[in-house]
Order: structure tokens, then C-alpha cells, then sequence
């Protein structure tokens, strides 16, 4: 039997064996779904595991029902009245809901947590932190970095070394997506040298290096974040720490290097091969943050059809997984997107108006299919006139080919010249 299924059948026993009305179901059903107090590159790793081992049992339906226990579980500490039980339940669900929705219900959980430990004098440190992954991934990035430096203050002021590191990730990752990569640097910096010094072995805990590889590429130090990511290998003796969400995140920011140092095919190719890898793990908010990156970078190449694709493939990710920053910011690059496609139509129109009649006429028989040849002879101008008309006539219209042309002139209804000798 899959080791899923067996943690799945001692869930159940946890559930139906434990005591009413005691914390004994919370502490059984949290150390056997090994999510409790974890941090986000470990849920990962959780999810997946049950995602792989679930498949061709539909019973399970891995991440799906990890929530569900965890519901469950917040019934139970509810009910139990055990306060720390509550507070690491609704911190759970508020981060694995994060990464894979619905995000709305990561930040209504979140400010729970916040109410629960303001009411019982409780650490908000990791409230806060809980509270900034919430709003990163459906309230604002705004506010996402609020609670972070909240909780960096608190736990700084609590000399709490373990949500230092995590309230430093937190913040790190709404600085870059917010638009701040050189502050995320120096955030994410801080984090690597706090867990060199705590000498954490395992890069699942907090996935900090692919995050500050992404942030040093986009601050135009694309060959740094590279070396941070072969570092990462290096310290990744089992290819298993890679088979996670850790692995999709580092080949992620490859593509973002490789795109920062100008290659676009390599990371193209990269970034499809991480948004099929979060798809896979059912990481939905990675995914679509994967494919944004995807479109800005069509968007560079000059391609807005494959642009468009992409952000509105992540716009139906993130609407129906609730991720509301994330919706609006898509659907400001799509806004965006059409706006240029329109003004960039308008300028070709009024460049179409700049035209002399000669170079007009050539223009429309090109558009037609004409050939060089052809249009001179229908001209009676020398092809070599030609070509140098066309090239000035591409130039006016900030154009590059016959077929651009042929969509930038509007149709005039008149007939082209007679064919020379006809």
C-alpha cells in the first residue's frame, strides 16, 4: 500500500480513536500529516508526496484532502478551546492555501490567526509571517510586506531566530513582486547568512535561493542569481530535494537568468518546464506566476499573441483559485497589452497618412503580393528604386515585413495601376 494511504488510514484512526473534546486528535492528526509549524517548501514536499501516491486512488485526492483534515482539525480545536492547537491549525491552512488556493480563504484565515494571538497574548511573530504569505497570494502585496516587517520587528524583538528567517523570506518575496528587487536582495541576503549561521541543511525549509536568483536577475545581476542556483545544487545531494516545489522555483529563476542575459529560447523553454511542473503539483499560484514571467518575456520578444496566451491562461488560474493582487496585476499587463496593440495600430495609420503617392502606390501593390520585380515593372522604376522605396516606406511605418504591410494599410477601394504593356 502507498505510503499515502497508510498516513491516510491512521488520519482516520487519529479522528475516530482520539477523545472528544481534547487536544489528542489536534497533536495526533498534525505530526501525522507532518504539516504543523512547517515552512512553505516543506508543505510543498508534503502536498506533492500525497499528489504522487494518490494517483489511480481517487478516495484520496491528495491535496484536497489535506485541507479537508485540517479542517477538520480546526473543528476540533475549536471545539477543544486549546488556543496554541487553533493558532497552528489556521496558520497551516492560511500557508498551504497560499500556494495552492483559495487564496481568499489563506487571508481570511490569516487575520483569524492575528485576532486569536492579539486576544490571547500569543507571538505574533508567526501571525505575521502566516499573515504576509495570506496577503501575498490574495490581498495585496502592500500589505504583504506590512505584516512581514511586522513580524521581522517582532520576532527580531523576541529574539525568535526561527521566525527571523521566515518573516526575512516573506518579506523578501513580496519586495520582488512588488517591484522592489533590490530590496528583496538585500532581505533574501540577510535570510542566507541567518541560516548559515543556524547551519540549516535542507533548502526545502525556506526555498529563500531561488527567490533571490530571480531578484538579482531582475535588479540586472543575472550571473549572480546563477551562481546562487549552482550553489543550490550543490547543496541538493538527493535529487529528491529538486522533485519538489523547490526544484520548480530554482528552474524558474534559471529562466529568468538566462532571459536577463538575452536567451530568450533557453528561457522560454525553461519557463514552460516550470509552469508544467507547478501545474503538476498542483502549486496554482506558482503556476500562474510562472506563466506572468512567461508573457513579459513573449511581450520582450515581440510576440503579444503568445504574450496574451500566457497572461490569460495565469488570469483563469489566479480567478479561480482567488488570488485577487495577482488577477489585477494580469489583467492590468493584458489592459496594457491591448492598449499598445491599439496606439501602435493608430501610429501606423497616421505613419499610412506620411506616405508621398509614389511610395503609396508602391505600398499597396506590395500588400497586393506583388514582387520587387513585378511592382517595378508596374511602376517602370528600376527594381534597385524599389527596394529602397520599400525600405523607406518600412522605416515611415515601423514595420519589418510584406505581411505587417499588408495588415497596416487600409483597403481604398480604387484599383492598382495597369500591368506595364497591358
Amino acid at each position: 500500500m502507498a505510503a499515502w494511504c497508510r498516513v491516510a488510514h491512521r488520519v482516520h484512526h487519529a479522528i475516530t480513536a482520539a477523545r472528544p473534546g481534547t487536544g489528542e486528535r489536534v497533536t495526533a492528526l498534525l505530526a501525522v500529516l507532518d504539516v504543523g509549524g512547517q515552512a512553505l517548501g516543506e508543505l510543498d514536499d508534503v502536498l506533492a508526496r500525497a499528489r504522487q501516491a494518490a494517483q489511480g486512488d481517487p478516495a484520496l485526492q491528495a491535496q484536497a484532502e489535506a485541507r479537508e483534515r485540517l479542517v477538520e482539525l480546526l473543528a476540533v480545536a475549536e471545539h477543544s478551546g486549546d488556543t496554541e492547537d487553533l493558532e497552528q491549525i489556521l496558520r497551516t491552512l492560511a500557508e498551504v492555501s497560499a500556494r495552492s488556493g483559495p487564496a481568499a480563504k489563506a487571508v481570511e484565515w490569516s487575520e483569524r490567526v492575528i485576532s486569536l494571538c492579539t486576544a490571547a497574548g500569543l507571538s505574533l511573530g508567526p501571525a505575521w509571517f502566516s499573515a504576509s504569505v495570506a496577503q501575498a497570494a490574495g490581498g495585496s502585496f502592500r500589505q504583504a510586506r506590512a505584516y512581514a516587517r511586522q513580524g521581522l520587528a517582532t520576532s527580531r524583538d523576541e529574539q525568535d531566530a526561527l521566525f527571523v528567517s521566515r518573516n526575512l523570506f516573506a518579506l523578501g518575496v513580496a519586495q520582488r513582486i512588488g517591484g522592489d528587487p533590490r530590496a528583496a536582495v538585500g532581505s533574501l541576503r540577510e535570510l542566507g547568512r541567518l541560516e548559515t549561521a543556524r547551519q540549516v541543511g535542507d533548502p526545502r525549509v525556506l526555498p529563500w535561493q531561488p527567490e533571490l536568483a530571480e531578484a538579482l536577475a531582475t535588479d540586472g545581476a543575472p550571473d549572480d542569481g546563477t551562481r546562487v542556483l549552482d550553489e543550490l545544487l550543490e547543496k541538493c545531494h538527493d535529487p529528491q530535494m529538486l522533485s519538489g516545489g523547490l526544484g520548480a522555483a530554482a528552474t524558474r529563476a534559471r529562466a529568468l537568468c538566462a532571459a536577463h542575459r538575452g536567451e530568450t529560447d533557453t528561457a522560454v523553454a525553461l519557463l514552460g518546464e516550470a509552469a508544467a511542473r507547478f501545474a503538476a503539483l498542483g502549486l496554482v499560484l506558482d503556476h500562474g506566476r510562472t506563466l506572468v514571467s512567461l508573457g513579459r518575456l513573449e511581450r520582450r520578444r515581440r510576440r503579444p499573441a503568445a504574450a496574451r496566451s500566457a497572461w490569460q491562461e495565469a488570469r483563469t488560474l489566479f480567478h479561480d483559485a482567488h488570488a485577487r493582487p495577482w488577477l489585477h496585476l494580469v489583467e492590468d499587463l493584458l489592459n496594457r497589452l491591448h492598449g499598445a496593440a491599439r496606439d501602435t495600430a493608430a501610429g501606423t495609420a497616421a505613419a499610412v497618412g506620411e506616405l508621398t503617392e509614389a511610395e503609396r502606390r508602391l505600398a499597396d501593390l506590395v500588400a497586393e503580393g506583388a514582387s520587387n520585380r513585378e511592382a517595378a515593372a508596374r511602376l517602370f522604376l528600376s527594381v534597385k528604386t524599389v527596394e529602397a522605396m520599400l525600405s523607406r516606406i518600412y522605416r515611415k511605418l515601423g514595420i519589418r515585413s510584406r505581411t505587417q504591410l499588408a495588415r497596416a494599410l487600409p483597403s481604398t477601394g480604387t484599383p492598382p495601376p495597369p500591368r506595364h504593356g497591358s
